[in-house]
């Protein structure tokens, strides 16, 4: 009998093996259908002036009328509103979600199912959103993802001029307002859309860069409760709790010191050896590792608010307990200039010798025979040239990682 049935059970998961992969083809030949049917799908510019959304009872109905009557450039999109009093330890990261979830967009540039969900063309792409509150009594300012690099060129993204703008604390509220919707037109007038030649490459890296904010956004979120508030409680706890520059120093200092002495010393000389190749000292490892990526990337999203110097990034850090640090606030110019040649040229060096390196290895593991020799140089040079500095940093710093990679694989195998 179990001969008899076994053919028949495997006649009937070999059908169901089949309805499976003919589900699959269908529902993959509906997507690329959605998809190549998106391209043609209606997508409208922008229309009409700002809407404004006076929820908390800040403006004149002159202010409104000013407001409504400002011109921004061509398809951008912009809504202004007010509220009285924004969610506490939330202050940055709700203005960005407030902004997604705002029904005034599709007013203004609406978008269809097609083009939403298979093109991700959100109505609100190219969009301002500016957003006052009395408590705090600050304006906040956020750019949709495809105008986001293009608001980083202008400067008024983050850095002085930002933050000039965001005070409404001691000062008329609704000209405050005005005051920062004209400047924001002006500037946007000013800095065009990129070169269609660039246009892909910034509108890639402005996406990139989008979710990297929103990620490292400090907020009720786990990242700042399960890394940035322990950091800091360390951070104090050291005593490093006075000044931005000191606290980045210190937390520098205690990573290196814990690679060192842990990873190193303790872990690398000391126990792996002993316990040989057990799982143990796979898991001490994996933990060691762990906890220097955790402190090392805590340590770069502090850097980064600080860096930004907006008022939003203060308050939540005025949460965390560092409401004495201040902020280092970078130059907008690392945000609104290319590399250039002085990114390239050392990006070229290290590329290059990252290549050479890769060669030797390859030649190394096959004994001699053949050598494969990688062309890295030629993308990362003129990628770093192209992007804003502040991409451009990144990059070297992913270079000289890939170098020390090189170097680390080379070393192994002789």
């Amino acid at each position: 009998m179990d001969n008899v049935d076994a053919p028949e059970s495997g006649q009937a998961a070999g059908r169901w093996v089949q309805v499976a992969g003919c589900l699959g083809g269908l529902l993959g030949l509906a997507f690329f259908a959605g998809w190549i049917a998106a391209w043609f799908a209606p997508e409208p510019e922008a229309a009409g002036g700002p809407i404004v959304i006076d929820e908390a009872h800040l403006l004149t109905p002159a202010t409104l009328a000013a407001l409504e009557r400002i011109s921004f450039p061509r398809d951008v999109p912009v809504v202004i509103r007010t509220e009285a009093c924004l969610p506490p330890r939330r202050e940055a990261a709700y203005a960005s979600e407030s902004m997604e979830a705002e029904p005034g967009w599709q007013r203004l540039r609406p978008r269809g199912f097609l083009r939403r969900y298979f093109r991700q063309d959100a109505a609100w792409g190219r969009g301002v959103y500016v957003l006052a509150s009395l408590e705090p009594a600050i304006i906040q300012v956020r750019y949709g993802e495809e105008i986001r690099m293009r608001a980083y060129r202008a400067g008024i993204v983050t850095g002085p001029w930002y933050r000039d703008r965001q005070r409404l604390a001691g000062q008329d509220a609704g000209a405050a307002i005005e005051r920062m919707v004209r400047d924001l037109a002006r500037a946007l007038h000013e800095h065009g859309d990129p070169h269609w030649t660039l246009a892909w490459l910034e509108y890639f890296a402005t996406v990139g860069s989008a979710e990297a904010e929103d990620l490292l956004a400090p907020g009720d979120g786990p990242l700042t409760n399960g890394v940035l508030r322990r950091h800091v409680r360390l951070m104090q706890w050291l005593g490093a709790g006075g000044s931005a520059m000191a606290f980045l120093a210190m937390s520098v200092g205690v990573i290196l010191m814990f690679w060192l002495v842990v990873r190193k010393l303790l872990l690398d000389t000391i126990l792996t050896p002993r316990l040989g190749g057990r799982f143990g000292s796979w898991v001490l490892d994996a933990l060691a590792d762990l906890t220097s990526v955790g402190g090392l990337v805590s340590t770069l999203v502090i850097a980064f608010v600080l860096g930004r110097g907006r008022m939003e990034d203060e308050l939540a850090l005025a949460h965390l307990g560092l409401g004495a640090l201040g902020s280092i606030g970078l130059d907008p110019v690392v945000y609104a200039v290319g590399g250039g040649f002085w990114l390239a040229i050392p990006a070229f060096v290290l590329a290059t010798l990252t290549d050479f390196l890769e060669a030797g290895r390859s030649s190394q593991e096959s004994g001699g025979r053949e050598t494969t020799f990688q062309l890295g140089c030629l993308v990362w040079t003129p990628l770093v040239f192209i992007v804003p500095k502040a991409i451009g940093y990144l990059i070297l710093i992913r270079l000289i990682a890939n170098l020390g990679g090189a170097i680390r694989a080379l070393t192994k195998g002789e």
